[in-house]
């Protein structure tokens, strides 16, 4: 997990990146707010992994904290590259979304106001930051996953589609370490295992219902990207957070 402080005002506690890697590829898992691409490939090669080794970027869903530096992640670690290219992979559902063709789905209304105002409480200098990275955010999603497709890569890496908090969430199983990386479907509070964050969620129901399809899985570690590592007896857990 990589440890990555917000650096806006309005995001509160640390967010975990997940990177993980074998001989021949290195995959990030979702890649922060806006402005943070550099920070982000600074923890990464304080992992021992060289940025220029990322071979593929997977996004759980289309949340601002989640596809910020995107763009900004491939274009740098792209550009270190003389033939290899950064896959980026998501739900198909999530796509449209993190190539800024719609409207991300929670944003009603009401949430546009509240951003404006929170944008607006920031010096100058800072808002004109902000509008540019929002602007220049254009990533590409290049390959789009499904529900149980293994990646055979890193051990092993189950693609788990989890519809709830975005309708095309998806969280991803690490075989060999028996880790499921969450994503937003779980969270955590104190090293205590919690379910998805209603505040956030885009349906609660269903994000509760997709907690079941988790059960097949042996699952010993949980990362929730809000909260960080959970371990003990989690598929016992998560069957209680799913009712």
């Amino acid at each position: 997990m990589l440890e990555l402080e917000p650096n806006v005002p309005n995001v509160g506690g640390l967010m975990y990146p997940v990177l993980v890697w074998d001989d021949r590829e290195a995959v990030l898992v979702d890649a922060g707010l806006p402005g943070q691409g550099d920070r982000i490939l600074e923890l990464v090669s304080k992992e021992g992994v060289q940025p220029e080794r990322l071979t593929k970027i997977i996004i759980t869903h289309h949340d601002m904290d989640h596809i910020g530096s995107l763009a900004q992640i491939t274009a740098l670690a792209g550009s270190r590259q003389q033939e290899l290219k950064v896959e980026v992979l998501s739900h198909e559902i999530e796509k449209p979304y993190i190539q800024g063709e719609l409207m991300p789905i929670k944003f009603t209304p009401e949430m546009l106001e509240q951003l404006k105002k929170q944008l607006a409480e920031l010096p100058q200098e800072h808002q004109k930051e902000f509008q540019a990275m929002f602007a220049a955010n254009k990533p590409k999603v290049t390959g789009t996953v499904s529900h149980k497709l293994e990646l055979q890569c890193c051990g092993g890496m189950t693609v788990i589609h989890t519809p709830g908090h975005t309708p095309g969430h998806i969280c991803i199983y690490l075989k060999k370490f028996k880790t499921l990386i969450a994503g937003d479907a779980l969270n955590a509070d104190s090293g205590e295992l919690m379910g998805p964050n209603p505040q956030h969620t885009y349906d609660m129901a269903k994000a509760k219902q997709s907690l079941t399809a988790l059960a097949d899985f042996d699952i010993q570690r949980i990362l929730c990207y809000h909260g960080g590592v959970v371990a003990g007896d989690l598929n016992s857990k998560i069957k209680e957070l799913s009712f």
